[in-house]
């Protein structure tokens, strides 16, 4: 788990002023803890700068994994350079890496209500316009699980 919580320090207050823990997935934990460990960080802050406070550009950094990954559109044109060339993608922003985060878990069965915790939402709605519809080869085997019919039962009877 992750924990959310103020910062006063810097400034920072959480979504709603709501202090809480968000869970990461188990291969993450151990790079981690090594990245915590090996850059001699302590806590509150995963990423800070090299001075030890918050980084600022950290949608820098986040545009960079996704240029490298291949993930920009390749269509936002810049004055001397497009994001095909370079990790500068209008579609990447840190409030889509949050939304993501809340669509993937909703879409893999999540309930609502925790998915509503995670993300610190006060109302449901909130959390509701992160409902996509399903696409995809596995919503035919979604549907096919709903309506799975019985097996038939044999039932022996004297020998």
């Amino acid at each position: 788990m992750v924990k959310v919580t103020e910062k006063p320090r810097w400034g920072f207050i959480p979504k709603d002023w709501e202090q809480r823990e968000v869970p990461i997935p188990d291969r993450l934990v151990e790079p981690l803890k090594h990245h915590l460990a090996r850059k001699d960080l302590k806590p509150p802050l995963v990423f800070p700068t090299s001075g030890g406070g918050p980084n600022y550009h950290f949608l820098d950094l986040c545009k960079k994994i996704a240029y490298r990954a291949g993930l920009n559109c390749g269509n936002c044109d810049k004055s001397d350079h497009s994001c095909a060339d370079g990790p500068c993608c209008d579609n990447w922003f840190l409030h889509k890496f949050r939304a993501t985060f809340a669509t993937q878990h909703l879409q893999s069965g999540v309930d609502l209500r925790t998915v509503q915790l995670w993300m610190g939402h006060k109302d449901l709605e909130s959390t509701m316009r992160y409902l996509k519809p399903a696409r995809g080869s596995g919503i035919r085997d979604k549907v096919n699980n709903t309506f799975k019919r019985p097996r038939p039962v044999l039932v022996r009877t004297g020998s």
